[in-house]
């Protein structure tokens, strides 16, 4: 399982994605200029196309991008736990028969897991 640091952080990121997408689409004319083909950027933007984009709105992008770096920083670090687990899972396990049983949904029996090779062989 993850850590509570893992867990916190990953929700209140999420929300913070939401909450930037949300005003962008919401209040996206506090986040940007009004602009049309027809403007001129030297004219209307000081001759700086970025101008376009408000305080605002440099906030929200900047929240936006603070999250996604977080998410995506997130992702690759439980890509590496969970591949790290499983060749520590696979090491263990090198020749060892897993002691899995698999319950049937008729009865709630256990059903013990396949015999391995050798164990029919000394049946046999």
């Amino acid at each position: 399982s993850l850590n509570t640091k893992w867990e916190v952080g990953h929700c209140v990121f999420v929300v913070i994605m939401m909450i930037s997408i949300h005003t962008l689409q919401f209040l996206g004319s506090s986040c940007f200029q009004p602009f049309e083909v027809q403007n001129s950027i030297e004219e209307d933007l000081d001759g700086n196309v970025l101008n376009v984009v408000t305080t605002f709105g440099w906030v929200t992008l900047g929240l936006f991008s603070l999250a996604s770096l977080y998410l995506f920083i997130f992702t690759k670090a439980i890509g590496y736990r969970v591949k790290a687990e499983m060749k520590k899972a696979d090491a263990e396990n090198k020749g060892i028969k897993a002691e899995v049983t698999i319950a049937s949904e008729e009865d709630d029996v256990p059903i013990p897991p396949p015999k391995s090779k050798e164990e029919h062989e000394l049946e046999a």
